[in-house]
Parts: C-alpha cells; sequence; structure tokens
C-alpha cells in the first residue's frame, strides 16, 4: 500500500509574494500609464479571486486590464488596449480605479460549470459591451499566456524572473531595470525543519510525492518554459521532487491538440500525470497516459501501481481539490481503489470556506497540516 502527497506550491509551500507582488506593481503600472489614480490592487481582492479559481496572474492580469478599458470605453469607446506602456504624469491621471469586488461579486453568481473560471470571467466582462468591445476582451483574455500577444503578461513576466533573465529567455528588449521578484519577495512556508522529516519520511519505501502547479516550470523536448516552479522547489528544499506545471501541461496541450484549459487542473489529467510522475514515471509517459485515460478511456497497465494507495492532496485553491477528485474518480471506475484527503492551507477566511466546501480540512499553514496528517503517524 502506498501512501502519496501532491502539494500545490504557492500559497502551500511557498508564500508567492514574488507573483502577488509581481501582479500588484503589474496592474498600477499598467493603470497609471492609462491615466488611472492610484490603481492598487489589495492582498485580499488577489485572494477573492483566487477563492473563485482564477489562479493564475496572467489571466488576472488580462482580466484587470480589460476592467480598466470597460472604464474607460465609458468616455473614450474609439480606444483600443494599449500594445506599449506610455507615461502618464501623476497629475494628468484623472480616470477612478475601478471597482475590482463588484466585479468579483457578478462572477460569484456565475454557476456554468461548462465553462472555465477565466472563461465565466470573460463573460462578466463583455456583459453590456459591443460585439467590437467583446471581442477585444476576448483576444485580451485568450492572449494572456503569450507574450508576443499580450502587454500585462509581458510587464508581469519581467517583474517575475527579473530584466536580464526576462530578456534572455523571451528574447524581448525589457522595459525595466529589476531583479526577479521570486528572488527578491518569496518566502517558504514549510520551516527548514518540517522539509528535513518530510525528506526523511519520503526516504521510505512506499510514501512518495510530486508538486502539483500552474506555476512556470522547465520546458519539454523543444517547448518553450520559464523554470518559477523549480526556482520555488529549490527555495523550500524539495528540489528532488517531481513538478507537473505549467511547462509540461502546455507541452501536452500542443502535442494534443488540445486547449490548455481542458488539460490543466482543475482537469483530471492534471492530477493524474503527478500522482504518475510520484511513483517514478517518467514525466511525457504520465501526461500522455493520463490524458488517454480521461480522454479515450484507455487505462493500461500503467496505472497498475496505484490501486489501493492513499493520497493526500495540499492545496490552497479549489482547482487541486477539483483535479484530485475528478481523478480519483476517473481512477476508481478503471477498477482501481484509491483513498482521497483533501488538505485546504488559507489563512484567509474567504479561502478557507471556498477549500471547505469541497470537502477540505483546513489549516493554517503546511507545518501544521503535515504534523496532523502525515508526519505524526
Amino acid at each position: 500500500m502506498k501512501t502519496i502527497l501532491l502539494f500545490d506550491m504557492d500559497g502551500v509551500l511557498l508564500e508567492p509574494r514574488g507573483y502577488h507582488r509581481a501582479l500588484q506593481d503589474t496592474v498600477q503600472t499598467m493603470g497609471e500609464s492609462l491615466g488611472f489614480i492610484n490603481p492598487q490592487l489589495s492582498q485580499q481582492e488577489i485572494y477573492a479571486f483566487e477563492a473563485a479559481g482564477i489562479t493564475s496572474e496572467w489571466d488576472s492580469a488580462a482580466l484587470f486590464l480589460g476592467l480598466m478599458m470597460k472604464e474607460i470605453w465609458q468616455t473614450q469607446p474609439e480606444m483600443n488596449p494599449p500594445e506599449t506602456l506610455t507615461s502618464t504624469p501623476a497629475g494628468s491621471r484623472t480616470r477612478q480605479t475601478p471597482d475590482w469586488r463588484t466585479f468579483l461579486t457578478r462572477l460569484d453568481k456565475r454557476q456554468d460549470t461548462q465553462r472555465s473560471p477565466r472563461e465565466r470571467a470573460a463573460d462578466v466582462l463583455k456583459e453590456e459591451l459591443s460585439s467590437d468591445k467583446q471581442e477585444i476582451i476576448e483576444d485580451l483574455v485568450a492572449g494572456a499566456h503569450e507574450a508576443r500577444r499580450s502587454i500585462t503578461h509581458r510587464i508581469f513576466q519581467e517583474f517575475v524572473l527579473g530584466s536580464e533573465r526576462f530578456q534572455k529567455v523571451y528574447q524581448l528588449r525589457p522595459q525595466f531595470n529589476c531583479r526577479s521578484y521570486l528572488e527578491q519577495f518569496d518566502r517558504p512556508l514549510l520551516s527548514s525543519q518540517s522539509s528535513q522529516k518530510l525528506s526523511d519520511w519520503l526516504s521510505i519505501e512506499g510514501q512518495s510525492s510530486a508538486i502539483l502547479t500552474n506555476r512556470p516550470s522547465r520546458p519539454l523536448e523543444d517547448h518553450f518554459g520559464t523554470p518559477e516552479a523549480e526556482m520555488g522547489a529549490a527555495l523550500v528544499g524539495l528540489e528532488d521532487l517531481p513538478v507537473i506545471g505549467h511547462g509540461e501541461m502546455a507541452w501536452l496541450a500542443e502535442e494534443r491538440e488540445q486547449p490548455l484549459d481542458d488539460i490543466r487542473k482543475p482537469s483530471p489529467v492534471h492530477a493524474l500525470a503527478a500522482l504518475l510522475v510520484s511513483l517514478g514515471t517518467p514525466k511525457l509517459q504520465s501526461l500522455l497516459a493520463s490524458q488517454k485515460l480521461v480522454y479515450k478511456k484507455h487505462a493500461g497497465e500503467i496505472w497498475q501501481d496505484l490501486h489501493k494507495s492513499t493520497v493526500y492532496v495540499f492545496e490552497d485553491t479549489p482547482p487541486g481539490f477539483q483535479s484530485a477528485r475528478s481523478a480519483l474518480k476517473i481512477l476508481d471506475r478503471a477498477g482501481f481503489d484509491l483513498d482521497l484527503s483533501l488538505i485546504g492551507i488559507a489563512v484567509d477566511e474567504q479561502k478557507g470556506t471556498a477549500l471547505r466546501n469541497l470537502g477540505g480540512k483546513v489549516y493554517p499553514n503546511i507545518d501544521l497540516a503535515l504534523q496532523e496528517q502525515i508526519l505524526a503517524l
């Protein structure tokens, strides 16, 4: 009988101060360029977006730009989203910052489970807009993960990676002169003592783990990627754990000609791939087998080693729980019996409530969760 631990990274193993700070500065930089007065984004507003399932800062940055454009269109309907940053002196900024909370309230009323959180968010943004403006919003959201299509992506990634690394990775001219926000601001949530205990626990036969994250990760084969997940794993002393992140899922999306949103969490494909790599299955084999199981209902011998396993999922937002629950249902239908424990990590009450509503047992930090659930066993 095996025990498998799947860890999300940001908000679980790491306090993503770098990502959150980069998102805040992206929104402020973009807003000031567009003439908004003090366009700041609070930590609680970021938590509220994450509780709504919008966990990628690339998506949320594009949505915030969409909200600002919607405000601008009330008085300047001819204006298009900028392709480059412009300097707007503080005294010339006259626009009032959009009410992010009102947008979230409207988003909460959307219960269409057939569409991803970012698709539902785009639907809310498009309300009351003309067809040409709806197309602009669709393009902003659809291009949010592509540096050459999205100004918010470029700004955010330069803050995240630092100007020098950004230029090397993207082959684009930097707009700032900054150090990596991940290196400056990220803080481990997993203590060094717990990290060592976890490493000792993982050295026992039949006990394994993997990182299940939407954070960008090293590319597979010739696919593009940035090593942000690996940077985070090293920061908490878990650099030996296999990662299934954005780089791996983007490779699979391209390989199988599927939209990325169809296979990354909350899709079961993401959690299934993490389960396989936790047992030592090579990444490419794990990814392809997971997609095949979900979409072709083909369960080969590769899944046999998971039978009778106990799986713990440590998450701070709903998509990881949804991915794992769906994955175990699929394995159950294929004849493989696994036990699942959902462990939420949240200090913010709104996030905690969202995790409890999905059946999670919520802890204020990963150290306490590991001590009670795993290390004390």
